[in-house]
């Protein structure tokens, strides 16, 4: 009887082990999933934030030339102004 019930127990064992074992499995892959799925998304982000400072780029060279523009523009007037006086 003795043996029975260490044979049991250790049946028991081998059972939660192999459970233990499945989960390990599982969370090991879930982790991966995770991990990359993170990278994507930071990726993804990294891409979305280059874009945004290219355009930023942009818009800053674009609103300068605007400025240098209107600088020109008020100097020539001024030179008008200056040539046409009395």
């Amino acid at each position: 009887m003795q043996s029975e019930t260490v044979r049991k127990r250790e049946q028991d064992l081998q059972k939660v082990k192999k459970e233990i074992e499945l989960l390990n499995v599982q969370h090991e892959a879930n982790e991966q999933a995770l991990k990359k799925r993170q990278q994507e998304q930071l990726n993804e982000v990294n891409e979305q934030l280059e874009r945004v400072n290219k355009q930023k780029s942009k818009y800053a060279s674009h609103a300068n030339n605007i400025w240098v523009g209107q600088a020109k523009a008020r100097i020539k007037s001024d030179l008008c102004l200056i040539c046409t006086e009395p």
